[in-house]
Parts: structure tokens; C-alpha cells; sequence
């Protein structure tokens, strides 16, 4: 899975084609707007829970990785679904250039150049100093670096600007490159985990329980279009009845989490690698007594 890079806050902008800038926080509403204190737990929950994913195996990328708190349309608060989701797509050896050598350049060149102002900075700090001697001697030498670092300063906007362009280009080719792969279904595949599931839809026309560790429930359902629908539950209490209806305590603070389902689509291959990538026992630890 390719990684984005910290430094300088730089991201490979997918959609924008451009350097973003760090998202605006998140607002989740459960019958109100959470509160800061609610959102930070909600937010800890969640990336819990993406770390408990798989990553992408060989040849596959990460396309989307997305998470929410929802409660419909529920005008009281009540035991919030928290989900995250995680979406891939099999490029095969193109997953491998994902543009990373693009934005390490990038972000030295980003570097460099605020350091070139900076020094600038400094300099035309000392030419003030120096101008109170009023001797063309100390005062030269002070002009000519600033000279030499308007020139460096210069060339190397345009060395940014030249490797912006190339990770923009990076950004359109992989861009291109997921849609023209996401087009075949076996190329795609996607995972979800959700929190205060009041039902458990495990059971469709030709599902089979499997055995999944960690896992209090697991059912697999393979289509004939070749697509599997994987569901697991992690909870202590299980599901009842055809349509696996689970006791949720309604009285139980919003956030807590009382049990987790988890659902996989993707072609059997895929699914098999994703089962194995799951950290079932990070999932089980989230849900409490």
C-alpha cells in the first residue's frame, strides 16, 4: 500500500490534482452535534478500528478510507453506529509507482526554498545593520549575497514549480489507472467495520458459517457473479432469529461500543487475503462488557 508522506504535510491529491491543505475537523451529529470531547473519542474508536485493517497486499492500492458516526434520523441520542471503511483496487505492477519518489523531490524543494528566504531574511537584517557604518565595504558583500540568494530564490521556485507539474501528472496517471482497473469487479474490493449494529445481516440465500478466529460469528456468502460477501460479528451477545436481530442497550452512554460487524466484498482471493490481514483481536478488545 503506498504510503503519503508527513513531511510538510504533503499529499498526492488524487481528486484536486494539487497540494492540499490539512482537512477542517470533522462534525459527527448523533440527535445533536457531538461535542469536542465526544468527537475526539469517536475519531480515537475509528482509527482503532483502520488499524485493525489490512493493508493492500501485493499489486493492490488503498482507493478510499472513509469513517462516520451516524444515528439516522433519530431526533434523541442513542448508541451511535461509529464505521470506518476501507476500499481497494488491484493495479498490479502499477500499484508499486505511487508517486512517492514525486513528492519526497517535491517536498525537499519546498525545503529548500524556505530556507532560501529565510536566509534572505537574515541577510537584508544584517544590510540594515550595516548601513549605519555607511562603509561601502561592509555593505557590498551583504548587497552581493542578497543578489546571489534572489537568483537561488528564483531558480528554485521554478524547480517547484517543475515538480509540482510532475506530481500532478503522477496524480492524473494513477487517477486513470484506478478507474480503468475499477471497471473489472474482480479488481475491487472493500471492507467496512460498524459499531451498534442492532441486527446482524449474516444470513442470505446460500451463506455458510466459516470459521474466522476471534470472531464470535462468521458468515460467507459466494455469489455467482463471483463476488463473496463475508460478515463477521464480534460481540457477546448474538444475534437471534432469521433476521439476526442483536440486544442493543439503548440506554447505554452514545459512544460505547457493544458489538462490531464486519463486512467484506471482494472475489474469493482477495477476500481470503483480507481475512488474513484483519486484526480480529484489536476489533474484539473495542467492544466493551
Amino acid at each position: 500500500m503506498p504510503k503519503t508522506l508527513p513531511l510538510l504535510r504533503i499529499t498526492l491529491a488524487i481528486a484536486a490534482l494539487a497540494v492540499l491543505e490539512p482537512a477542517l475537523a470533522a462534525k459527527y451529529y448523533c440527535g445533536r452535534q457531538l461535542t469536542p470531547e465526544e468527537t475526539a473519542q469517536a475519531e480515537q474508536i475509528m482509527e482503532k478500528m483502520r488499524k485493525a485493517l489490512p493493508p493492500a497486499a501485493d499489486g493492490w492500492v488503498v482507493s478510499g478510507d472513509s469513517g462516520g458516526v451516524s444515528c439516522l434520523d433519530t431526533q434523541q441520542p442513542k448508541p451511535a453506529n461509529i464505521s470506518v471503511r476501507r476500499s481497494y483496487v488491484y493495479l498490479g505492477e502499477a500499484a508499486a509507482d505511487s508517486g512517492q519518489a514525486e513528492q519526497a523531490r517535491f517536498a525537499e524543494a519546498e525545503r529548500k526554498l524556505a530556507a532560501l528566504k529565510q536566509e534572505q531574511e537574515e541577510t537584508a537584517a544584517k544590510l540594515n545593520a550595516a548601513r549605519a557604518t555607511r562603509d561601502p565595504k561592509v555593505m557590498q558583500p551583504i548587497q552581493q549575497k542578497l543578489r546571489e540568494l534572489q537568483l537561488a530564490q528564483a531558480a528554485q521556485s521554478g524547480e517547484l514549480a517543475k515538480l509540482r507539474g510532475e506530481v500532478q501528472r503522477k496524480a492524473q496517471a494513477r487517477k486513470n489507472a484506478e478507474r480503468e482497473a475499477s471497471r473489472k469487479p474482480e479488481n475491487k474490493a472493500s471492507i467496512s467495520v460498524t459499531a451498534n449494529k442492532a441486527w446482524f445481516s449474516g444470513v442470505y440465500p446460500g451463506g455458510k458459517q466459516i470459521d474466522v478466529a476471534g470472531a464470535t460469528l462468521a458468515i460467507q456468502d459466494a455469489r455467482q457473479d463471483g463476488l463473496a460477501v463475508t460478515q463477521l460479528y464480534f460481540g457477546g451477545k448474538l444475534p437471534e432469529g432469521e433476521e439476526g436481530k442483536v440486544a442493543i442497550d439503548a440506554a447505554a452512554p452514545m459512544l460505547k461500543v457493544q458489538n462490531l460487524a464486519v463486512r467484506i466484498d471482494a472475489w474469493p482471493q482477495a477476500t481470503e487475503q483480507l481475512l488474513k490481514g484483519i486484526d480480529a483481536a484489536a476489533l474484539k478488545e473495542l467492544v466493551q462488557p
